[in-house]
């Protein structure tokens, strides 16, 4: 099965390093022909109340849409302990994943 549905998790659009990875992602899908769908809704799990809300955002990522979580643990699970980040993302066991750090 061809790859032609790429999701990524990001905690913002205003974060440099998150850019310049989305644009990396963004060049190399547009030669495969892949799509993108980015999930702008914070750190996972954050224990900020506020911060909390946009990881509803997280809950449309399912393997009906999406073939392949291209995953910047670093930035999203900072506030989770390494079992924390794997328990989160249990959720999306049946999807492809990587880590990009």
């Amino acid at each position: 099965m061809a790859l032609k549905r790429i999701g990524i998790p990001v905690s913002s659009f205003y974060d440099p390093y998150q850019i310049a990875i989305l644009k990396g992602i963004h060049y190399g899908a547009k030669k495969l022909g892949a799509q993108i769908f980015c999930f702008a809704g914070g750190a996972f799990e954050c224990t900020d109340s506020q911060s909390l809300k946009p990881n509803k955002l997280y809950d449309l990522i399912s393997p009906n849409n999406i073939d392949i979580l291209i995953l910047m643990s670093g930035c999203l699970g900072f506030d989770l302990s390494t079992k924390g980040l794997v328990n989160f993302l249990e959720k999306y066991k049946e999807i492809a994943a990587i880590s990009i750090g």
